[in-house]
């Protein structure tokens, strides 16, 4: 983690450690599936997930910048709610 978070501190948003992906790449895969996801009939899904794709689920649902929730933390076996719109 140590060796991570140094490689991506000049650009936490852009930077890829090692060759693999940024923040912001990372965004458009998770992305994808929330936005698949909003398009299903299910009125309440349980995820689990780790710190980075929680920051970009709050990204998404709260419509604000990566740069707002880039090193945000949260905490370990804590629920969290979000809430996808609605896709038509």
């Amino acid at each position: 983690m140590t060796e991570y978070l140094a490689a991506i501190v000049h650009d936490p948003i852009d930077a890829r450690a090692n060759g693999g992906e940024s923040l912001r790449d990372y965004q458009g895969r998770v992305g994808g599936f929330l936005d698949w996801l909003a398009r299903q009939p299910w009125q309440c899904v349980l995820l689990v997930a780790h710190e980075e794709t929680l920051r970009i689920l709050r990204a998404h649902c709260e419509s604000i910048d990566l740069s707002e929730v880039a090193g945000q933390s949260f905490a370990n076996c804590v629920p969290y709610f979000f809430q996808l719109a609605r896709a038509n």
